[in-house]
């Protein structure tokens, strides 16, 4: 794991640590080379007595069955051809830097995209809708949080149809925002408290709908759901509520069957609350 001593290292080394068919895990950061995990994230103290490394990242990946990227934004694009080059079996990256694949949204959100010679290599991993389309991939973009949640909620409604593309309110945990503290993203400054952000664009807005374009099979324009995203006083997860109008003709019962239908077979969980 490159980039370990995050918020998304620190738990996805709580998941690799336990997991039965993980064997070895070697957790590379600059910043803690050398101080024990458990330093610095405290929850891993029974799981292992390892250290930080500061193996340079091209040479941690060599050989490896997996490498995860958990990296600010743009780290993962400079590191991503070296990474490539030493032909691991899969690369994970948990940033932004490969979740978009139209060109002119990730202009519009992020900039100019980076390693065009590799971007077009990642998936899109949405593992709660992709699921074992996603077997056999070798290198995956995780989702953000925003868009985790979002997308959960519109996939059901893009494969029934809806009249328009539906409002999104969202509400997301402190350490969506990284280990670093800032003025609004500090906890204590978000604690009993909840205001909007990025309310006239949000980066998660691209990836959102390119899913809702592909999805439903629109394309261009400025179609795509409305997610203006808010800060709430929990520290972890994100919760997303769908606001939509139905076709006409279409049953207002038809929700929670479309619901059933898409999360059948599985093992995560769905929630969802219908009022007609």
């Amino acid at each position: 794991m490159i980039g370990a001593a995050g918020y998304a290292g620190g738990e996805l080394l709580r998941l690799l640590l336990q997991h039965p068919d993980v064997s070895d895990c070697v957790a590379v950061s600059r910043s803690q080379a050398g101080r024990p995990l458990a330093e610095v994230h405290p929850a891993l103290a029974s799981s292992s007595d390892a250290t930080f490394s500061d193996l340079p990242p091209a040479d941690a990946a060599r050989g490896r069955d997996a490498v995860f990227l958990a990296l600010e934004h743009g780290e993962s694009s400079r590191l991503a051809e070296a990474i490539f080059a030493a032909e691991p079996g899969l690369v994970v990256d948990l940033a932004a830097d490969f979740r978009v694949r139209d060109p002119a949204l990730h202009r519009r959100y992020y900039g100019e995209p980076g390693a065009p010679a590799v971007r077009n290599r990642f998936v899109y991993g949405l593992a709660d809708v992709c699921g074992e389309s996603l077997q056999g991939a070798r290198a995956i973009a995780v989702p953000g949080c925003f868009a985790t949640a979002a997308a959960i909620a519109l996939y059901p409604l893009a494969r029934a149809g809806v009249a328009s593309p539906p409002a999104l309110f969202a509400i997301t945990g402190s350490s969506g925002a990284g280990a670093t503290p800032k003025a609004t993203t500090h906890h204590p400054a978000r604690a009993h408290n909840v205001f909007a952000y990025g309310t006239l664009g949000h980066r998660h807005d691209a990836e959102i709908t390119e899913q809702w374009r592909r999805w439903t099979g629109t394309q261009g324009g400025d179609l795509r759901p409305d997610s203006p995203p808010t800060p709430g006083r929990s520290c972890a997860g994100s919760i997303s509520r769908c606001i939509r109008g139905l076709n006409q003709g279409q049953a207002p019962a038809w929700r929670p069957r479309t619901g059933r239908r898409t999360r059948a077979g599985r093992s995560y969980g769905w929630g969802s609350h219908h009022r007609s």
